[in-house]
């Protein structure tokens, strides 16, 4: 007797950028039946517009149980922060993302740092302040200027490098008399300038236990050699540690599961948080090992895009799992032997006001899938005008992803599928993967 086909499994994606589609992407790809809550032009060509979903988290919570959502996944981090998490799970759905309590590891970054302290956790030195005298009396302190950091969400941009002293005075009085982020900027931390590489972490966590993803590079700043002010992300390589290290990068992230996400892991159990979901750990790879600069909870844009697509149909039922709370040890998973690199194309002015309504071309071009290696286009800052002309709505538009054998040959894909969207004042960075 010949046995029924299995039913596709179904899940709502959250949020509507480059990282939503590439999630939609990675579930849809593993046979997921994929709705999206006000899906981008792109996203709708691997989801369905879920219907009726409102504005509140009553009417989402409503709008997946009409579609037997078996899975809920969160891509910003501002509903997490602001509760939807708990409110879906106390409606009887499965959640990918954790609950607000948990949520303000990047919610707030005071919060984040005291957490760190209290558990022992490698980071920087820091100290919380609500008056910029006092600050910049700490600062002066100081080997080097510190970085200045935001409390509240920022987007991206609520953290300063500072040059020199008067920067860092700069961006105190910016945040803190001047009020530039609102109540995001009301405290700021002050924290110990690190020497080492940049490196993006990030597992699926539940009940304690975590399974790591191979490291991503993301390039935060928005001019070449990792200049300028800082953006939400205008690239990344994936499998990437530290420039020039290849060969003994399993080893060393090992390490980074040992040494963070281990202790991260059992922390939060030991708290009582609740947390089921992506944990992101922003790293610094110091020669005394590696160092937390920052935790998100969720997926990073654009380290999403780059790493996503190198986990083959293996990201899907982990993300299940790990919301039902079913992951019984902690893992990491293989270093993948493709690679991908991501470019991020943005409108004129990013990451300051970029407007918007600008037509944007080459979004729809076919694919390229051969032997040397395949380029994926996820859509960001993207809506469907009246006419069927893809628009832009500012900030980042798109997100051109190159994957090959080498991390050459993808970074040389990825800029030639960047190449071809356009818009008027539309820019990308001519570096990733390079620097």
């Amino acid at each position: 007797m010949a046995m029924a086909p299995t039913a596709p499994m179904r899940v709502v994606v959250i949020g509507h950028g480059a990282r939503e589609q590439a999630l939609a992407w990675a579930f849809c790809r593993s046979g997921w039946q994929v709705w999206a809550v006000q899906p981008n032009p792109g996203m709708a060509l691997v989801a369905t517009a879920l219907p009726h979903a409102g504005s509140t988290a009553a009417s989402l919570a409503q709008a997946c149980r009409a579609v037997a959502a078996q899975l809920v996944v969160f891509g910003p981090e501002a509903p997490l922060v602001a509760g939807a998490g708990d409110e879906l799970r106390r409606a009887g759905l499965t959640v990918l993302g954790p609950g607000a309590a948990a949520a303000q590891l990047e919610g707030s970054k005071v919060f984040a740092k005291l957490w760190m302290r209290r558990h022992r956790l490698p980071t920087a030195e820091f100290a919380v302040f609500d008056q910029p005298d006092a600050a910049l009396a700490w600062a002066r302190g100081c080997d080097r200027p510190p970085v200045v950091k935001a409390d509240g969400l920022a987007g991206g941009k609520g953290v300063c490098v500072p040059a020199d002293l008067a920067q860092c005075q700069a961006a105190l009085e910016d945040l803190l008399v001047h009020r530039s982020l609102g109540v995001a900027g009301e405290r700021v931390v002050l924290e110990e300038r690190l020497e080492g590489s940049e490196v993006s972490a990030m597992a699926l966590v539940g009940d304690g236990h975590f399974v790591l993803l191979p490291p991503v590079r993301d390039h935060k700043r928005a001019g070449e050699g990792d200049t300028g002010p800082q953006t939400g992300g205008m690239g990344a390589v994936a499998p990437a540690l530290a420039p020039g290290v290849q060969g003994d990068i399993a080893r060393r992230w090992q390490a980074v599961a040992d040494t963070i996400f281990a202790p991260a892991a059992a922390a939060l159990q030991r708290d009582g948080l609740d947390y089921r979901g992506v944990l992101y750990a922003g790293l610094m790879i110091t020669a005394q090992g590696p160092k937390i600069l920052e935790f998100n909870v969720r997926l990073g844009d654009p380290e999403a895009q780059a790493l996503l697509p190198l986990l083959g149909d293996g990201f899907a039922p982990l993300a299940a799992r790990a919301a039902r709370g079913e992951l019984t040890r902690s893992e990491v998973l293989p270093i993948p032997t493709q690679f991908s690199t991501a470019v991020v194309v943005a409108a004129a002015g990013y990451p300051g006001a970029s407007g918007g309504g600008e037509v944007v071309e080459g979004l729809a071009l076919p694919e390229l899938v051969a032997p040397g290696g395949q380029t994926l286009v996820f859509q960001g800052g993207t809506i469907q005008g009246p006419d069927g002309q893809t628009l832009s709505r500012g900030g980042r538009i798109a997100t051109a992803v190159g994957i090959a054998a080498s991390a050459e040959a993808a970074t040389a894909l990825a800029y030639e599928r960047a190449r071809q969207i356009r818009l008027s004042g539309g820019w990308f960075r001519r570096d990733i993967g390079r620097a």
